[in-house]
């Protein structure tokens, strides 16, 4: 099982000294999780492994300024981190040791949402505006959606302002962003910026409108789209927002076909996971599976008990794994708040069966000599998963990127 926690019991014990922290660091990298169990019979190297929530080196962003976003190309060779000031530095894994190699600057606030847009050729960050820049040279290509400081994303309350881009991005491949403001979805294709499309949420939900949204509920003002996020075969969009909503678009409709009430508080992030199926994590620590086939919505799974630690979860500090060579190919969920988090696999639906709910624990993380992780000293507030290498990356308040094991 992907799932652990609490497993530092039985690890060996290091002394201090820079040598001996240097060891761990290069048998981190070179070797991953330490108790990893062969790869079970159908399942490829680097599908599965148990976390133990162990951190076993750490490694400091410029400045030493909070990690808002990380993100990783799809070979695990560089590795991008977003930060306050709006820092976007890129991180050779390739290198041993690794480290910063190169760095990008909005000019703006905390650059809170990071990626790759085709592979490694570019890669998008944003502090309220989309900047596009090359990955190779670190200059910047273009800034889409520019907005003033004043507009930009406010993480004080967790919300977006009236304007600005939102945390949640993605890229659609082929030099195409998704992106989502207070009410609007933004379809960017960076050949013709110019030609980029914008769906606006209305209120009426589409025809397969399941809960429709009420008249004070529906305002503007209290929609806040906050993260977006596209069907493997690019078909369908989903759309959180800040009153717990979910909208969906059919692109082959051009337009939104449905809405529903999928959470009691925030949508925090949507994720795909497998044809026709989204999983959305709310701040009500719970997350969600559902089935949006034919544009018609119904609720597969649901997870309760996700942590709060600390600020709590954000977009950032979530992930989402597919196992798509696995047997039933497991979903599992990374969240992570403050110095504890929750690894889960998703639950499954079977046919005939009412949804299924699990309730997971949250664990703490430890160093790797076995101590606990207080809330004084780790405040995790994004994660990225290195299936390739069996690791979880964790960016901290304090400029911290910690690798577990």
């Amino acid at each position: 099982s992907a799932a652990g926690g609490g497993g530092a019991r039985g690890r060996p014990r290091h002394s201090g000294g820079d040598d001996t922290a240097a060891a761990v660091e290069d048998a981190t990298w070179l070797l991953g999780g330490a108790n990893t169990p062969p790869p079970t019979a159908g399942y490829r190297t680097g599908d599965l492994w148990k976390l133990d929530l162990v951190s076993s080196c750490t490694m400091h962003v410029q400045g030493n300024a909070a990690v808002h976003s990380m993100s990783v190309d799809p070979f695990e060779s560089i590795m991008l981190t977003a930060s306050d000031g709006g820092v976007v530095q890129l991180w050779d894994l390739r290198a041993h040791p690794v480290r910063p190699v190169g760095a990008y600057s909005t000019g703006g606030g905390a650059a809170f949402a990071s990626g790759f847009i085709e592979g490694q050729r570019l890669a998008f960050a944003c502090d309220g505006s989309l900047h596009v820049f090359d990955v190779a040279t670190q200059a910047g290509v273009t800034t889409l959606l520019r907005t003033e400081p004043s507009t930009q994303f406010t993480w004080a309350t967790g919300a977006p302002a009236e304007c600005g881009v939102s945390p949640g991005l993605c890229s659609l491949g082929m030099d195409q962003i998704l992106c989502c403001t207070q009410s609007s979805v933004h379809h960017v294709d960076l050949r013709s910026p110019e030609l980029a499309t914008d769906w606006r949420v209305g209120t009426g939900g589409g025809p397969h409108a399941s809960h429709p949204v009420s008249e004070d509920r529906g305002r503007e003002s209290s929609w806040g789209l906050r993260t977006v996020a596209v069907s493997p075969d690019s078909l369908y969009i989903c759309v959180g927002g800040a009153n717990g909503h979910l909208w969906l678009l059919d692109r082959r409709v051009g337009g939104f076909v449905n809405t529903w009430t999928a959470h009691e508080d925030a949508v925090l992030r949507v994720f795909p996971c497998g044809s026709e199926k989204f999983a959305s994590v709310s701040s009500d620590r719970s997350a969600q599976v559902w089935s949006v086939r034919g544009g018609e919505v119904v609720r597969h799974g649901r997870v309760r008990g996700l942590p709060d630690s600390g600020p709590g979860m954000c977009a950032s500090s979530l992930a989402l794994q597919l196992f798509p060579h696995a047997p039933k190919q497991p979903r599992v969920l990374y969240a992570l708040a403050g110095h504890k988090a929750s690894v889960c696999i998703l639950p499954e639906h079977r046919k005939d069966d009412e949804a299924r709910e699990v309730r997971v624990e949250r664990s703490n993380f430890f160093t790797d000599v076995g101590e606990k992780l207080t809330r004084h000293r780790m405040n995790s507030l994004a994660a990225l998963v290195l299936p390739l290498r069996r690791l979880l990356i964790a960016g901290c308040e304090d400029g911290a990127l910690r690798v577990c094991t």
